[in-house]
């Protein structure tokens, strides 16, 4: 990825690393998910767990 946009804000990315996918709670077909986590590097020296599940982004995490 080039660019995140976190919290209103873009961000450019200098380094990144995964994907790791997933399969949480696969014995229980009720509750299970699948995930793909990735993490980046922004500009800022700030990195970010990034997951994506359901077809949508979210930050899971945020790193000093």
């Amino acid at each position: 990825p080039h660019e995140v946009e976190i919290a209103g804000r873009r961000h450019v990315v200098t380094a990144w690393t995964g994907p790791w996918p997933a399969r949480e709670r696969w014995w229980d077909p009720a509750r299970a998910r699948r995930r793909a986590r990735f993490q980046v590097v922004t500009g800022d020296d700030l990195a970010h767990l990034l997951v994506f599940e359901g077809g949508h982004w979210h930050v899971e995490a945020g790193y000093a």
